[in-house]
């Protein structure tokens, strides 16, 4: 593994891409199935078992911030695709006191995997747990998930399809 990353190439480490690379915190893989996050080393709790987010802004606030908005999807996505897991880019900061943050050094953790246990997204808000006593998602479970939103998606279209026959039906009785 390489001393120094950029950001982008540690979402590349993960198979990810975000939305825009110089302001994106986040990632998701093209399939969906890894997502990506970037979270400060310093604000780790609990010996590193432990992320909480933006415990310093005003409800709210995040939704002007470009990348915030991204940052709040993703780990959304993740709870509804992969059981909350993401995998971890690690950030220290040019200057701690700084608001807003940015980036001196970054690096993909290649273990490191998170759950999403708390989500707020009127808040845009989030906390993350590594507690290894929580089942981990495995690939088989994974691709059920996928093959179960697929399926929720065919049986969707196939809702629509008998509705639009049907109004279909009716406007050719009514000539």
């Amino acid at each position: 593994m390489p001393s120094e990353y950029t950001h982008s190439e540690c979402f590349s480490f993960f198979g990810t891409v975000p939305k825009n690379t110089r302001w994106s915190w986040s990632g998701r893989s093209e399939d969906g199935c890894d997502v990506s996050v970037t979270l400060w080393q310093d604000r780790f709790e609990d010996k590193g078992r432990i992320y909480r987010s933006w415990q310093s802004d005003r409800p709210g606030e995040w939704k002007s911030r470009p990348g915030f908005v991204e940052l709040i999807e993703n780990p959304a996505h993740a709870q509804n695709v992969n059981a909350g897991i993401v995998h971890v880019i690690l950030a220290q900061p040019r200057d701690k006191a700084a608001v807003p943050r940015s980036i001196a050094r970054c690096f993909p953790h290649p273990t490191l995997r998170m759950r999403v246990v708390e989500l707020d997204e009127q808040e845009g808000t989030r906390s993350c747990s590594n507690d290894m006593n929580k089942r981990l998602v495995t690939d088989g479970e994974r691709h059920r998930a996928f093959y179960r939103l697929a399926a929720n998606l065919l049986i969707s279209l196939a809702k629509i399809r008998m509705f639009f026959t049907a109004l279909n039906s009716v406007k050719h009785k009514r000539l």
